[in-house]
């Protein structure tokens, strides 16, 4: 088990999760379990620390979890890489566009919007232990 392994583990533990080996040694959802997606324990988790609305535009109707890192692009399902959006918001941060938002939110927008968002929160509530990094 390499460092960062140990330090999200010790992170998920002091959350209150129940952590379990990595697979691999390069596998940093140490607490998923192969093929079940996110937790409902983490998703209760993001809902309330996001306030149980939108973390972009705050609607609070049609509520769903977005990866800040994509998983296919080695994001994890830690809560330090999820986020509370709506469903529109949600839908333009996967590249859909709608008429009733204005032109410059798009795609870019909203990926600047959700690094800002996980950035501040974990750099107000985390200063001495920091562990979301946004640029590698």
């Amino acid at each position: 088990m390499n460092e960062r392994q140990l330090t999200a583990i010790k992170m998920a533990a002091k959350e209150g999760y129940i952590v379990a080996p990595p697979e691999k040694l390069d596998d940093d959802a140490a607490y998923r379990k192969r093929g079940q997606g996110i937790p409902k324990a983490t998703r209760k988790l993001v809902y309330r620390r996001d306030g149980y609305q939108c973390a972009t535009c705050g609607a609070t109707q049609g509520l769903q979890i977005h990866h800040a890192v994509k998983r296919s692009l080695g994001g994890s399902d830690f809560p330090e890489n999820l986020i509370t959006l709506c469903w529109k918001c949600h839908a333009v941060a996967h590249g859909m566009k709608f008429d009733d938002f204005p032109e410059y939110i798009n795609e870019e927008w909203m990926e600047q919007a959700i690094v800002e968002y996980l950035s501040d929160y974990y750099a107000e509530n985390r200063p001495d232990d920091p562990i979301w990094y946004p640029y590698k």
